[in-house]
């Protein structure tokens, strides 16, 4: 029996280099696999996530265009644009020094579209499409509006002989 077991001792001490080897080259693979494993299960983690995130932004339009002077074809600079949908505004800019508006984002749906500007005629478009990941062109001409002013009168102002602060009862020059 003890022959046996130093036999069996003496196989195993021979042996024990590369049994060490064999325990430590399974370590490294499984510590490699755990790994590319976390790698893999990260960047799907993310792609998901960021793909999430592409398609809720993904699913706005924008409504873009130019107010101009239908008369003489120059931009208007500073027109207010609102755009409403049942009478709730949803967005609203004001134009460039080109009279170039955007408003986004917008959600896809039939919006009413209305410009105004000092000394013009307001303009509202109905039904303007707004549709998803699209970007809708408007242009609107306005047309000048001619007001009639009612007639001024000028008077002179004239210094009270009392002064209404000044309760000491000096007259004032």
């Amino acid at each position: 029996m003890q022959i046996r077991f130093a036999f069996m001792f003496k196989i195993f001490i021979s042996l024990a280099p590369y049994l060490t080897y064999i325990y430590l080259k399974n370590n490294y693979i499984r510590k490699v696999l755990i790994y590319k494993i976390m790698i893999l299960r990260s960047a799907i983690f993310f792609t998901s996530i960021f793909g999430l995130i592409n398609l809720t932004i993904a699913q706005t339009g924008a409504v873009k265009g130019k107010i101009i002077d239908k008369e003489t074809g120059e931009a208007l600079p500073f027109a207010n644009v609102v755009v409403q949908m049942d009478g709730a505004q949803k967005g609203g800019s004001s134009t460039d020094f080109d009279g170039e508006y955007t408003i986004k984002p917008l959600a896809p749906g039939k919006y009413d579209l209305l410009v105004s500007f000092v000394g013009y005629t307001s303009y509202m478009s109905k039904g303007v499409l707004i549709k998803a990941d699209q970007t809708t062109y408007l242009n609107v001409p306005l047309l000048t509006e001619g007001i009639s002013l009612d007639e001024v009168v000028v008077v002179e102002y004239v210094v009270p002989l009392i002064d209404p602060d000044n309760k000491t009862g000096g007259t004032v020059t």
